[in-house]
Order: C-alpha cells, then structure tokens, then sequence
C-alpha cells in the first residue's frame, strides 16, 4: 500500500505529473526529482509520463490525431436535428437515441416515440429474495452434507467401521419400505 500524504512530496510529484499531461513539459523541481528517485511509486509514474511524452514529440508533425471531419459534421447536423425535433414533435424519436420524448400520460418513453404498455413493470422484489433464499437453502444442504460426509469419515476412523456399513444400516428400513410400497408396480 502506498503511504499517501496530501500535501507531501508524493502528492507533488503527482501534481507535477498531472500537469506535465496538460503541458506536454514535465519539469521537476531539485527536492521533487530527488525523491522521485527515491520513492517507487513517484519514479516509476515520472518514467511513464517521460517515455509518453518522449513518444508523443517522436511522432511526425505531420501526422495529424484529429478527428475525422465526417464524423464531426455528422455529429453537428444529428444534434441540430435533436434540437429541431424537440422542439417541434413531443412524441417523436430522437435521431442518435431512437427514443421518443415523455409522454404527456408520464409513461416512460419507448423506442419509436410509442408509450410503454401498462401491463409492463419492473419484476417485483420479491423474486430477487426468492432467488437469494434458494441461493441459501442450496448452500445449507451442501455444507450439511459435507458435514455429514466428514462425520461418517471420523466414525469410520475412531470404530473403523466403513460408512458404508453405517449408511446400509440407516437406509434399510427405507429400502423395505420402498420395496413394500412400489411391489405392485412391475
């Protein structure tokens, strides 16, 4: 964890830094650059921002990292049709969005401008918590059956009796009543 100190030497290195981002210039003053050689944190964000800005003047003048001018023209004109159709039409779509205006009755708007439909709400909380009891319950049984596991094993250690011979105990009066009631089935 780094020590973080507001106002400390971190603090300024990082100040520095920020601006050397704004600036394209990282100048440290003789106190910050010492201890920028001497903090990890501080020397390895002042190596990036260098070899960053050593990058950046590597590349040609000529290369220009605008944006497209078509993209910038269709912007302008679909936020000069945005701007048009709110105006006029409540009901109609926007052009970027494809959603329409609120509806005077406040249902929320719609792809297209149509009003949602009544029937349709949010699924109702108590699902969510229906969810999370299944979610518990599931996890109730395996660690119960875990635990179950493991205690058939330390009997199986301490009388050295195999939990098979403990478990066909338990289940045969189950399997005779299964057996008896299921015998006229075949």
């Amino acid at each position: 964890m780094r020590p973080y100190v507001i106002g400390g030497s971190c603090d300024r290195v990082r100040q520095a830094v920020e601006s050397a981002m704004i600036e394209g210039v990282l100048a440290l003053p003789a106190p910050l650059s010492a201890h920028a050689e001497r903090c990890p944190h501080c020397s390895r964000e002042v190596r990036e921002v260098e070899s960053l800005l050593r990058r950046l003047r590597s590349l040609p003048a000529s290369l220009d990292l605008g944006p497209v001018p078509g993209v910038v023209d269709r912007v302008l004109q679909a936020t000069a049709t945005a701007v048009q159709v709110a105006d006029g039409d409540p009901g109609a779509a926007h052009p970027l969005t494809g959603v329409g205006a609120p509806t005077a009755e406040g249902a929320p708007p719609t792809p297209g401008g149509a009003p949602a439909a009544a029937g349709r709400r949010r699924p109702p909380q108590w699902r969510w918590v229906l969810g999370q009891l299944i979610g518990v319950a599931a996890a109730l049984v395996i660690a119960a059956g875990g635990l179950t596991l493991l205690g058939l094993r330390i009997h199986q250690a301490v009388t050295d009796a195999s939990p098979g011979s403990v478990v066909e105990q338990w289940m045969a009066p189950l399997r005779s009543w299964t057996e008896a009631l299921f015998q006229r089935t075949r």
